[in-house]
């Protein structure tokens, strides 16, 4: 009878105790929810919610850091790039010259970078800096005057008025810098796509030495006419920088991105162009001695590049650390970033370089 008893008490406390239990289920299930939903979504100034987009940065439980090293191969491009006017004859000026050009080849670079992924809304800032010297020579030899565009004269003629035939080179070197910074935020706007708008501030520097000789117009124990053209631009300004990649498959990307920025110029532009004055010229000669110039010229001209590849990158080390490698096709445009004293006085030209990166990136 007393087994009955107890029996019957039991069930009726576990009969009663049973909501209590569900109830704490379904509270620990809705506080788990509320925290999902918090951690997806946002309350916004107006007070209404809204979901957040999904981080794009590498998903990795490590300290935040990045660094990266890249591998560029360029061409460089300028406007200015004739140095000397070939004619059929000694006295066929009058005719359409030929040109004589110089032309970069392809140059090895390098890119080097380090950034921090913020945990605060995950975003993210870096340093990138880039490097990279080229240079050319080029020679030709016959009845040559200099380019409107290689001097500040524009003819040296014999004391007959007819033209020397004799060689011609130009020797040029190119250096440059540039240092970008950025702040930026990478997320997911659907299952396959990423975006990565950034905006920072962009510094470039470009240092040009051109040394230029044309064909001796008088004996040849005088030094042959020559300039040696030097000029300093650098430029700093706001940027903005959009990287987009869709993925195939969990590692795999096509990149593409473009990056814009208004850059405020000094250019400082020096010309050394040295002639022999010690045998009379004709008075119809055009001008002919020597001629030392130093200009500053301050601008604010745009700047453009886009890059398009493929990338891929993978977590490793239980999911410490991350390893990223991404191959691009380049194309970087400044306006009127070189500086040249010619004939008709400061001119200014376009610069664009090309070519391909490899990057490696390495987070932690």
């Amino acid at each position: 009878m007393n087994i009955k008893k107890h029996f019957s008490l039991s069930l009726g406390l576990l009969t009663l105790s049973a909501p209590l239990f569900v109830q704490a289920d379904v509270e620990m299930r809705l506080s788990k929810l509320e925290s999902q939903l918090r951690e997806t979504s946002t309350k916004n100034a107006r007070g209404t919610f809204g979901p957040n987009l999904a981080d794009g940065s590498p998903n990795i439980d490590g300290y935040g850091f990045y660094v990266s090293a890249d591998a560029v191969i360029y061409k460089l491009y300028e406007d200015n790039n004739c140095y000397a006017n070939s004619y059929p004859s000694a006295t066929t000026t009058s005719f359409n010259p030929s040109l004589y050009n110089t032309n970069f080849n392809w140059n090895w670079g390098f890119k080097v970078g380090l950034g921090y992924y913020a945990e605060h809304d995950f975003w993210q800032s870096g340093f990138e800096f880039t490097y990279l010297k080229t240079k050319k020579s080029a020679t030709s030899s016959g009845y040559l005057l200099p380019s409107a565009y290689s001097s500040n004269d524009l003819a040296f003629l014999s004391p007959t008025n007819t033209l020397t035939s004799g060689p011609a080179s130009d020797y040029w070197t190119v250096v440059f810098y540039n240092l970008d910074w950025t702040l930026g935020k990478d997320f997911f706007i659907s299952k396959y796509l990423s975006l990565l708008p950034a905006f920072g501030v962009k510094t470039t520097w470009f240092y040009q030495q051109r040394d230029i000789t044309w064909p001796n117009p008088l004996a040849s124990t005088t030094p042959p006419p020559s300039n040696a053209v030097q000029d300093n631009y650098l430029a700093v300004g706001p940027k903005f920088d959009l990287l987009s990649k869709f993925y195939f498959g969990r590692n795999f990307s096509f990149v593409g991105g473009v990056d814009v920025a208004l850059l405020y110029a000094r250019n400082q532009t020096s010309s050394n162009q040295n002639t022999d004055q010690t045998v009379p010229q004709p008075e119809t000669d055009i001008s002919w001695e020597v001629t030392n110039q130093s200009v500053k010229t301050y601008s604010v001209s745009p700047y453009l590049g886009f890059c398009i590849g493929v990338a891929y990158d993978t977590n490793f080390y239980d999911e410490s650390y991350n390893f990223g490698m991404q191959l691009t096709y380049e194309e970087q445009y400044y306006n009127k970033a070189s500086r040249q004293l010619v004939g008709f006085g400061p001119s200014a030209f376009d610069v664009s370089l090309q070519g391909v990166d490899l990057s490696l990136t390495f987070s932690f």
